[in-house]
């Protein structure tokens, strides 16, 4: 059976293979630890003041060695709480398993790669810890800020695939398993029941990040986490870029649209029930009507001269989209926007 762990990352990124990250305007600074404990710099870094005030360097391979410190691991990387610290995770990459155990712990190198620009959490990488292997690899780890919520919907199909010929990676099931259609339904459904105040703080937040170098990968519903004890949905993953959000792209990952054709296909068993295809086509309708009271409210637009690809061929086409609208083409979908103020 499939086992999604609700955890504060979701993308997959390969860690260069550079002995420090280079982030373009971001000023870096590198913090050594040797023998005598200590951490030198701009103490700006609010996790690198924590390490240097806690001695954390000597702590790492503790937890990335303690099974009760992991959160989960993905196909590319790891994922560990740091006990004493609840706003940030580790990610390390999984091609670095091998080497923890033997890892230079006691000379450690910290480099500074937060963004002070930026004012919101949106899951980013604030520091890079680096530890020698051996002579010629070092264990690279991510430091990012902690994000609550497990991740909406499913990822893409291609990224559970190991070649071209379709052979599942190892540990994953098949994208219409069971255990994925009812992860599917289950979060579709935590996200309809989050109040419209709820995707009103997304718009601004994701207004903010483009105002602030951000992008949004719409391809991946996974980048939001569905976080029902604060009533909101979180942000990660994101890209640097200044584009502006396209509210087509968000609600087309928001709607998980792409795998609601999997979930009511008659062909990809095991079949859902009636009821079942039923809930979760009135839970994207919900989502649906809640995002656009959002828009509203917010004062922003659909373009409908520049939708997405993905928008045009799977949303606009859905019997959740046209249901909303009671109508039977996008373009009358788009006529009723247009007259709501959204388009």
């Amino acid at each position: 059976m499939l086992t999604i762990t609700p955890i504060s990352f979701s993308g997959i990124r390969t860690l260069p293979n550079t002995k420090h990250v280079t982030t373009p305007k971001l000023k870096q600074d590198t913090f050594v630890k040797s023998n005598n404990v200590s951490f030198k710099g701009n103490n700006e870094n609010a996790f690198i003041t924590w390490a240097n005030e806690t001695s954390f360097g000597e702590s790492i391979k503790d937890i990335l060695t303690n099974p009760q410190c992991l959160i989960g691991k993905g196909f590319t990387h790891s994922a560990y709480r740091i006990p004493n610290n609840d706003n940030y995770v580790l990610r390390v990459g999984r091609s670095s398993d091998g080497f923890i155990e033997n890892a230079d712990w006691e000379n450690i190198k910290i480099t500074d790669i937060e963004d002070k620009n930026l004012t919101i959490n949106i899951g980013q990488p604030v520091a890079y810890i680096e530890a020698q292997a051996d002579k010629i690899y070092p264990v690279y780890i991510e430091v990012l800020k902690k994000q609550e919520g497990k991740p909406l919907g499913i990822k893409p199909s291609e990224t559970l695939l190991a070649d071209e010929y379709g052979t599942l990676r190892e540990g994953e099931v098949p994208y219409e398993h069971i255990s994925r259609k009812e992860y599917y339904a289950n979060s579709i459904h935590e996200v309809a029941q989050l109040p419209v105040s709820a995707f009103e703080q997304l718009i601004d937040e994701l207004k903010t990040a483009g105002e602030e170098g951000y992008a949004f990968d719409y391809l991946n519903s996974n980048n939001f986490l569905v976080d029902t004890e604060n009533q909101k949905i979180n942000l990660i993953d994101m890209d640097k870029g200044s584009r502006k959000p396209k509210w087509d792209n968000i609600l087309y990952a928001l709607t998980n649209i792409y795998y609601y054709g999997t979930y009511t296909s008659y062909y990809a068993e095991p079949a859902m029930s009636e009821e079942q295809k039923q809930q979760v086509t009135n839970d994207t309708m919900t989502i649906i009507k809640k995002f656009i009271a959002a828009m509203k409210t917010k004062g922003e637009k659909f373009d409908r001269y520049n939708l997405s690809y993905e928008f045009q061929t799977t949303m606009a086409h859905s019997l959740p989209f046209l249901m909303t609208f009671m109508v039977f083409d996008k373009e009358a979908a788009f006529d009723k926007l247009e007259k709501m103020g959204v388009a």
